[in-house]
């Protein structure tokens, strides 16, 4: 599983911000805030992604610090703390 999460300058971005639909053509879901994972493994999907977001006219200068990782275990513990 593949994670994106990024930074960005909100007042650059209200109007234009993906909402994750560049990030879903990908397969990404958006779990919180800017954070995006993904179950596909392959790493040139991942770069796609990012190719992607690069391509977007706002994206490069409206992103602040933008970050790709790896996780290896994810465990959602929403429903347990909310009840």
């Amino acid at each position: 599983m593949y994670a994106i999460s990024f930074d960005l300058v909100v007042s650059d971005t209200q109007n234009a911000h993906p909402k994750g639909a560049t990030l879903h053509q990908y397969g990404f879901q958006r779990v919180q805030g800017s954070l995006y994972v993904n179950d596909n493994e392959d790493m040139a999907n991942l770069f796609s992604a990012i190719q992607a977001l690069k391509s977007l006219a706002w994206f490069p200068t409206s992103v602040r610090d933008i970050r790709a990782f790896r996780i290896e275990q994810w465990s959602d513990f929403t429903k347990f703390v909310k009840t």
